[in-house]
Parts: C-alpha cells; structure tokens; sequence
C-alpha cells in the first residue's frame, strides 16, 4: 500500500511470489488507508471504547461495587 495522493504503481515481489496491493489494513490494533486519513481509525477505536464501557454498565450501577474502586 501506497499512502498519499502520487500513487505510482511499482510491484513488489519477495521469493518471486508479488505482494497483494491493498488500500487499507490493520497494523497493531490501527487502521491505515491509502489517503492518509484518519477518520476511519478514529471511528473504529471510539466503538470499541464504546462496546467496552456498554459492557461494563453493570459494573458502574452497580451498587455492591464501592466508588472508590470504580474509580
């Protein structure tokens, strides 16, 4: 993958077997696209906190759970 708008296409080969030509792919939990942008990283990491903290709602109205460890 190629980042930025000069997109030159220039095949890559290891072993003689050519590397796939994408236009985005996860790398450490990120998200990069071919435009740079960052939009989609951001949306995909804001669900997962919120997918995070929707799970965890029984804990924070729980009343079991002291405040200090919610804290």
């Amino acid at each position: 993958m190629q980042i930025g708008s000069n997109h030159v296409m220039c095949p890559l080969s290891v072993n003689q077997q050519n590397i796939e030509h994408v236009n985005r792919f996860n790398y450490l939990g990120s998200i990069f696209t071919e435009d740079g942008d960052v939009t989609t990283d951001v949306n995909c990491r804001l669900g997962k906190a919120a997918a995070v903290f929707q799970r965890m709602q029984s804990i924070w109205t729980s009343s079991v759970v002291s405040s200090s460890t919610k804290i």
